[in-house]
């Protein structure tokens, strides 16, 4: 990667840090990525956690699970944007 993609890259970043940190409007979900099944955590952009450990398995019912209950935080707690993130340890 070459030097100013990198900047680009770290600037994107830290714009959508900030971005988050002032909004209480996104709900905020973190998948620890596994080989059979993967915990997901929610929390809303202010901090407030509201799952630490939802397990899901790699199948399609655990992602229609999944997507059903982000489907019901954002109704819950009326949140008109989502951030999805995912860790994958190597």
């Amino acid at each position: 990667m070459m030097a100013k993609e990198r900047f680009c890259v770290n600037e994107f970043l830290n714009g959508l840090k900030e971005e988050i940190r002032s909004s209480n409007n996104i709900l905020i979900v973190a998948i620890d990525i596994g080989k059979f099944s993967h915990t997901v955590c929610f929390m809303l952009s202010g901090g407030k956690m509201l799952s630490r450990k939802f397990v899901i398995v790699n199948s399609l019912g655990g992602f229609k699970r999944l997507m059903e209950k982000i489907r019901s935080h954002i109704r819950k707690h009326k949140r008109p944007s989502l951030l999805v993130g995912m860790v994958v340890a190597i």
